[in-house]
């Protein structure tokens, strides 16, 4: 590999950590706004088997809206991909955790 591709390499992985902590950073703040207003509002209304398929829509809709071009789907993108399995599977895994142990923390005050 030459000097000149490695620097470009270098910088493709930069800029797409970069990329991915500040998709990271937004799709938790809408995970933890709807975390929120589901213990303040609704989260009694919800089942646990609900709650994954909740966490689950809101990941969905991110990767929509952040990787679905004009014609597209974000299911056959490298990159979607990546974020999906690397970083989004695990945030919609901890909130829907963090969402069940509430709920059950507050049947257990009952």
């Amino acid at each position: 590999m030459s000097e000149q591709q490695y620097d470009a390499d270098k910088l493709i992985f930069k800029a797409k950590g970069e990329w991915f902590s500040s998709l990271s950073g937004r799709l938790e703040e809408k995970m933890e706004s709807d975390f929120q207003y589901l213990t303040n509002e609704r989260g009694s209304l919800l089942s646990s088997d609900l709650i994954g398929v909740y966490f689950d829509e809101i990941l969905h809709d991110f990767m929509k809206s952040e990787f679905e071009y004009p014609v597209g789907n974000y299911q056959e993108d490298e990159y979607s991909q990546e974020f999906y399995e690397k970083i989004g599977c695990d945030l919609r895994a901890v909130y829907e955790s963090k969402l069940l142990a509430y709920l059950e923390e507050q049947q257990n005050d009952q």
